[in-house]
């Protein structure tokens, strides 16, 4: 078993269960190895939860950047952020969750993270910064391009598509129809998109 899987299904867990709900046992049952095996890598269940962020920070940092580091206009992305909502399913996909499986306790383990690895604030701080400046990128690239309005603000526009994103995980409840989510990204592009 690599280290890596072992991060991989604890992540399965703590965002399906919550991260208070799952023992190191829980861990080990799930992987198959006993205990001891877990601590051939980790110190404790705190050393987990941290090596664990900092996997799924850097793995979601990956994606926007992905995203964006591409040639595909602003409304295919934000639509596959939004409506399709693919950064969740690359994250399901790689802790390995089913399709029909859900983040049950997602906000409840960003608590747990920050409560319990302080340092994590900052990381995340400083992975927010790196992909909005990949969006700020991305629109200068787009204005020069001549598809977007020369007088729209980028950094301003960047940060309310990377508050869009962020808030994305909120949308779920007050958005549930996929049409209202591309409406959202509709409406946005049309206030910086030209003609």
């Amino acid at each position: 078993m690599r280290k890596d899987e072992i991060i991989k299904v604890t992540l399965r867990l703590f965002l399906s269960r919550g991260y208070r709900n799952v023992s190191l046992n829980d861990v080990a049952d799930e992987i198959g190895i006993t205990k001891g095996g877990i601590y051939h890598y980790f110190r404790s269940k705190e050393d987990l939860l941290s090596q664990a962020a900092e996997f799924l920070f850097e793995h979601i940092k990956a994606k926007h950047i992905a995203l964006f580091n591409n040639d595909k206009s602003l409304r295919e992305i934000l639509m596959e952020i939004l409506r399709d909502k693919e950064v969740e399913r690359y994250i399901n996909n790689l802790i390995g969750l089913e399709h029909h499986e859900t983040f049950n306790d997602e906000w409840g383990l960003l608590f747990e993270i920050i409560t319990l690895c302080p340092d994590m604030l900052q990381r995340l701080e400083r992975d927010n910064l790196e992909v909005k400046d990949v969006i700020k990128e991305k629109l200068r690239k787009l204005i020069d391009k001549g598809e977007m309005r020369a007088d729209v603000e980028v950094n301003a526009t960047s940060t309310i598509i990377f508050t869009i994103m962020m808030g994305r995980r909120t949308l779920p409840f007050q958005y549930v129809d996929q049409n209202e989510r591309e409406q959202i990204v509709e409406n946005f592009c049309k206030m910086v998109s030209k003609g």
